[in-house]
């Protein structure tokens, strides 16, 4: 399957399964043999999934990625009958729940990758420094983390480290909240983004191991290695499995969805990410070009994230 005709499949599934979607119809034309009664989308079925994005094999095909909460009477012949398409154009991916990955020491300069958060949750992860036209500098992480899901007021303090690591407002303010991406529990969110001017003197720059820096910025890829460092799990590399992803994730019991968002699995089965890495910035290996904003997970470490463009550009800021 062509990628168009993958991203026009994944419109049509994600309007029938998630559930609070606001985009225009997308018309799919339906085999002539199958009724469209013929398998409806049932509760059931709905609330267990929890994602549908555009995955790629290694012929360069392209497949549609379903993920479930949990195993699903759903199946992937039912589907493609349905749609008209071959069976081996969609797959189903027991994932889990998807959540915020909430979770370690004071570290001066601060540097990406270590635990940041504001000052009332309990910690996430610094992302990476950037600068406006005014040459202000932020601390980049996510809403969640430095705004406290929408809760934060303007210039709310941010702590390094956070608090469950032994943050204190009264010694370990680095930063103070400036702008931030309301989430919608209403209608779908593209991001999880914030941006909190740092009031210390500091090295604003993410150097990789110490040693080199971010050199740009690039759109994520299907199989594209990636790498990043984070708050829980340090330093761990993986690659894109899905992009174009729509999914619930949840929070506190509710959901919240998300478009357009992308993928990674931890390479050797390993862990990409885990509880308090939200906020890392995940960039291609060998290019150390940004990719994108990580920003929820599975208990496995499959790891969910925004391209990075999409929030640089939210923010008119780059990467420092």
């Amino acid at each position: 399957m062509d990628f168009q005709s993958a991203i026009d499949l994944k419109s049509a599934i994600s309007s029938s399964v998630i559930k609070k979607q606001r985009r225009t119809p997308v018309t799919f034309s339906l085999s002539a043999a199958v009724s469209p009664g013929a398998m409806g989308i049932n509760s059931e079925i709905r609330s267990s999934v929890n994602g549908v994005g555009v995955g790629e094999r290694g012929n360069g095909e392209h497949f549609i990625k379903i993920l479930t909460k949990s195993k699903s009477t759903l199946e992937p012949n039912n589907l493609a009958r349905y749609y008209g398409v071959n069976k081996q154009d969609i797959a189903i991916q027991e994932t889990g729940l998807i959540k915020f990955k909430f979770p370690t020491n004071n570290h001066r300069p601060p540097f990406p990758g270590i635990s940041v958060g504001h000052y009332q949750i309990t910690a996430g992860t610094l992302g990476c420094y950037v600068s406006d036209n005014k040459n202000k500098v932020y601390v980049l992480s996510n809403n969640h983390v430095l705004a406290n899901t929408n809760k934060a007021y303007y210039k709310d303090p941010i702590l390094q480290p956070g608090k469950l690591d032994g943050g204190k407002k009264a010694r370990d303010v680095i930063a103070e909240l400036s702008y931030l991406v309301e989430l919608q529990f209403v209608k779908p969110n593209t991001m999880d983004a914030a941006i909190a001017e740092v009031v210390q003197e500091i090295d604003p720059v993410f150097l990789i191991n110490r040693k080199n820096k971010i050199s740009g910025t690039t759109n994520p890829q299907n199989k594209m290695r990636v790498e990043k460092f984070g708050r829980t799990t340090g330093h761990t590399k993986g690659k894109i499995s899905t992009r174009n992803l729509d999914l619930k994730v949840d929070f506190d019991g509710k959901e919240i969805d998300f478009q357009d968002q992308f993928e990674v699995t931890g390479n050797k089965g390993k862990m990409f990410c885990d509880g308090g890495d939200s906020g890392s910035l995940i960039f291609e290996s060998g290019t150390l070009k940004a990719v994108g904003l990580l920003f929820a997970g599975s208990d496995d470490g499959t790891t969910f994230a925004t391209p990075i463009n999409e929030v640089l550009t939210e923010f008119s800021v780059k990467i420092l």
